[in-house]
């Protein structure tokens, strides 16, 4: 079957697709599985794996698929369904495993952690909003411990392997909401934030740099917009050397 789960790179590999028969087979299945979903939905993004099942020789045959399931809202038609959107998400992790032919012994086992979730770029907006929140509450030291947003973990989980690149629409527009935010500090801690979560599901393995600054996630998730940055700086430098000099062009 062929290989066509693509590999975020940073400084060294980072993702290893499971070797051991069971696991592999599994793994496969679930890609092409995706695949075929989304050419059933389209608005199913694709999907993201962490875990065991892309750490090569540590996947096992009773390893688990660790996932998470996206959707875009913006391409969903019936928008009345996005009322109760726990409910939607869950009725396409039903649907997703019913065409994999999963048992609901097998769903609640290896499957467990296959998480659904709906975004759009409202969802992205009260992510980042929360986040600025919590971290103004954690500056604040006569108040009690603030709790993070509850949807970090969906987010960040964007930025695990991918199967399909439809996520790449909101892996870039949520670093450019960051970018865009006039303090550039808290941009840095929101992403540390998520950073925080994804070394969490990625156990920490030493070997496989997850991007630790924005500067990093941006030269990963989103290279025009880092090249554009680099660009504007160069061209910045450029204008001060003139002035500096006093050439006139």
């Amino acid at each position: 079957m062929e290989n066509s789960m693509d590999e975020e790179k940073v400084s060294a590999r980072r993702f290893e697709l499971a070797t051991a028969p069971v696991a592999r087979t599994r793994l496969d299945v679930f890609r092409d599985g995706i695949k075929k979903f989304q050419k059933k939905h389209s608005e199913v993004l694709g999907a993201t794996v962490y875990g065991s099942m892309v750490k090569g020789e540590k996947a096992k045959a009773t390893s688990d698929v660790d996932a998470f399931l996206y959707i875009d809202a913006d391409v969903i038609t019936d928008k009345n369904k996005l009322q109760n959107q726990r409910l939607l998400e869950n009725e396409y992790r039903s649907e997703l495993l019913r065409d994999l032919g999963i048992s609901e012994a097998e769903a609640h086992g290896l499957y467990k952690d296959l998480i659904p979730k709906i975004l759009s770029d409202e969802v992205l907006d009260k992510n980042i909003e929360a986040n600025i929140e919590y971290e103004n509450a954690l500056g604040k030291m006569d108040s009690e411990e603030p709790t993070p947003p509850t949807d970090n973990f969906e987010i960040a989980g964007m930025f695990h392997a991918r199967v399909g690149a439809g996520i790449e629409k909101y892996r870039k527009s949520f670093l450019e909401k960051l970018m865009m935010l006039p303090d550039r500090k808290m941009a840095e801690a929101i992403w540390m934030g998520i950073y925080a979560q994804i070394e969490t599901l990625e156990a920490g393995d030493k070997k496989r740099k997850v991007p630790a600054t924005l500067e990093e996630a941006l030269q990963t998730y989103h290279p025009e917009l880092y090249k554009s940055i680099i660009q504007q700086k160069d061209n910045q430098v450029i204008e001060k050397l003139k002035n500096r000099i006093g050439l006139i062009y």
